[in-house]
């Protein structure tokens, strides 16, 4: 082949000259410090963070865009309903599982998975036949995912008010399971709230020898202690999910409460002021800010926190009769 032919008139021709525009494009993006992606990198960037990010936001994002790309990928569905879920948007978990579910009729997990977010929405009717159709039918022989499942359904029949079936549920996934942390917290919070504190106590120490990063543990074993009227021990629990979460508004709050039982006000309305920092709309640490402003007779800053949380939250009755017991109406 001649260098006339090569560079004549014809198709090389114009791949000649279309591969000579491209390496003048590279070396000039080089040279800017720009990057050319393919759309297979991207693509393969998207689906990655769908399937593993820690950033649940970024997750969201990336399977949105799968979807876009494609609608019929029920995976993305799950895994963005997922992401959703750990973030608290129930609502829109629940909407991606129900379209998951009408693509992938056969994936079982869906509905455990929508179990819990109708749990986080409070609807336990719905998580308990959504649960309860999961067991019936799934052919599972993963122990974790049937420990996961009955701790589901423990939590179900626990905020039904079924606190027997509840515990057998735990029992149940502690038998199938005894290394996963959750079952044995979801076991001491109801044991706790029926009034077993040693018991719950003893459920959470388990949980923290395999989780001990766990801030809600360590939130839900403070509580325990606050209902044995051990507020030392409390305030030493509350540090510890602090330092493990620290944008944790209730922490705070119930270790202003601990501090406020201890007489530490000056520390309680530290925590108090830290809530609201976190949680501006939390008509409870107003409320307690003021009685602890009360209890030090700064009647004007008591004043005010009573009147904010009642600005909050106009049916917050411990705040009207704190006001009622200053010599204000509310």
């Amino acid at each position: 082949m001649t260098v006339e032919q090569e560079i004549g008139d014809g198709a090389s021709s114009r791949s000649h000259k279309r591969r000579w525009y491209e390496m003048r494009l590279l070396s000039f993006t080089l040279s800017m410090g720009l990057v050319l992606l393919c759309p297979c990198v991207t693509l393969a960037n998207d689906l990655a963070n769908c399937e593993q990010s820690a950033d649940n936001v970024l997750r969201i994002e990336a399977c949105s865009v799968l979807i876009q790309r494609n609608p019929g990928n029920a995976d993305a569905y799950v895994r963005r309903g997922n992401a959703s879920g750990i973030l608290g948007a129930h609502d829109k978990a629940i909407l991606d599982y129900g379209v998951a579910l009408k693509l992938d009729p056969n994936n079982l997990t869906i509905y455990m998975n929508r179990a819990d977010s109708y749990l986080g929405l409070g609807e336990f009717d719905l998580a308990l036949v959504d649960i309860q159709f999961f067991l019936k039918t799934a052919d599972v022989n993963n122990k974790a995912i049937l420990a996961i499942a009955y701790s589901t359904r423990g939590r179900a029949f626990g905020n039904n008010g079924d606190l027997k079936s509840a515990l057998l549920d735990f029992d149940k996934a502690i038998e199938l399971e005894p290394q996963l942390p959750a079952s044995y917290v979801n076991r001491g919070f109801f044991l706790s709230v029926s009034g077993e504190q040693d018991r719950a106590i003893a459920d959470y120490d388990r949980a923290l020898s395999l989780e001990p990063r766990n801030a809600i543990t360590w939130l839900n074993r403070a509580l325990a202690h606050r209902r044995k009227k051990d507020n030392a021990r409390a305030v030493a629990d509350l540090t510890e999910a602090i330092k493990y979460a620290p944008t944790m508004a209730d922490a705070f709050l119930t270790r202003g409460n601990a501090y406020l039982d201890l007489g530490k006000s000056d520390n309680a309305i530290s925590d108090y002021t830290k809530t609201i920092e976190l949680s501006p709309d939390d008509a409870r640490a107003y409320n307690a800010r003021g009685f602890a402003y009360a209890g030090k007779n700064d009647r004007a800053r008591a004043i005010a926190d009573y009147r904010k949380a009642l600005a909050i939250n106009p049916k917050y009755e411990r705040a009207s009769g704190n006001l009622r017991a200053l010599g204000v109406a509310p």
